[in-house]
């Protein structure tokens, strides 16, 4: 069982076939999660690897929050398919924008590390760019997307800082049953810079605006669950607040990606139900012991739905407003949430 305890980090993930376990002090430098030895255990060599890529699914995302505006950008490989997608929504308004690009995987090739990386999604037409530098303490956006119909152009050039030394990541690595595995690196991010939509250019300012940071590598079982709830907020006492909550496949008495940032530093939190209520998009999320209880009403969702013979998938990706409350385990400190933007995502697949 893995152990709610931050451990020192080690070099590398995956070390004569096997990944270690737990929760981390900083991002693992090279996250060489194909050298793990399962799934495909039974299949040695070129072949058992090759199998291993087309089961990896990779990303790398960021919230972007701003008080006039709510966005995302994520960059994806599942290996038989790769690209990405933005969207920004506007409250005031209720206008959502969206942009993708489609690309081949062998041409999105996703790092092993953020300490020193570039990855880069392109068609003939958009462009995006994501640049790493965590041995400096930040990440760089950067995105190109042309007008199409009724959508207007979107240009992005943020910094989205994450210093180390001010701010904890929440890494972590565990064993998905039967013979799967999950890593990943969340955190909160500061933002400074511009994003453009069509003739409007909004400019972040990191002493005012946070986001957060998601970077996943996992192997998914044939079946495949999970709700993610987060979201990033500097309260009007100033302080900087952070939540990831996650319920997935992993067994449910051991512990998952359940955190809380204050002020950049990580309280790792018990794990959290997230329920639907009876009105569609509709969500209650509350811990056994009340630290935690917040309602999520969506504005908006992306939704995919496939049915094949072999694989299937129900995907929500909603959008939506957080209220409520959550407990700071450390000191006793009640912090209130009230309408604060952030994503929900509810998935079942077979793939």
């Amino acid at each position: 069982m893995v152990e709610r305890v931050i451990q020192p980090t080690p070099a590398r993930l995956v070390e004569n076939g096997r990944p270690h376990c737990g929760f981390f002090e900083t991002p693992i430098r090279t996250a060489n999660i194909l050298d793990a030895a399962q799934p495909f255990g039974w299949m040695p060599g070129i072949a058992g690897r090759w199998f291993r890529l087309l089961r990896l699914k990779s990303w790398i995302g960021f919230g972007l929050g701003h008080p006039e505006l709510y966005g995302a950008i994520l960059i994806q490989n599942a290996h038989y398919v790769a690209g990405c997608g933005a969207y920004f929504y506007d409250p005031a308004t209720g206008v959502k924008h969206d942009w993708s690009i489609l690309a081949p995987p062998w041409k999105t090739v996703m790092p092993e590390t953020l300490w020193n990386a570039r990855l880069v999604c392109a068609d003939r037409h958009s462009r995006v760019i994501f640049e790493h530098r965590l041995e400096e303490g930040w990440h760089r956006v950067m995105a190109s997307f042309p007008p199409r119909g009724n959508t207007p152009s979107l240009q992005i050039d943020l910094m989205l800082r994450q210093p180390l030394e001010e701010i904890d990541p929440l890494v972590f690595s565990m064993p998905i049953p039967p013979a799967h595995h999950t890593y990943t690196h969340k955190s909160p991010v500061r933002l400074e810079g511009t994003v453009r939509i069509g003739s409007r250019e909004y400019t972040y300012d990191p002493d005012r605006d946070l986001g957060n940071l998601d970077e996943q590598q996992t192997y998914y079982p044939y079946r495949t669950r999970w709700r993610w709830a987060s979201f990033a907020t500097r309260l009007t006492t100033g302080r900087e607040l952070m939540i990831n909550l996650v319920n997935q496949m992993t067994p449910p008495d051991e512990p998952g990606e359940n955190a809380l940032w204050v002020d950049g530093r990580i309280r790792l939190l018990e794990p959290a139900r997230i329920e639907p209520e009876e009105i569609p998009g509709h969500y209650r999320i509350s811990s056994p012991d009340e630290s935690l209880f917040l309602r999520f009403a969506a504005e908006g969702a992306r939704h995919e739905r496939h049915q094949l013979i072999v694989a299937s998938m129900d995907y929500y990706q909603y959008f939506g407003r957080f209220s409520g409350h959550v407990t700071d385990p450390e000191d006793g400190q009640v912090y209130t949430i009230q309408d604060i933007y952030g994503p929900l995502e509810d998935m079942r697949a077979r793939f």
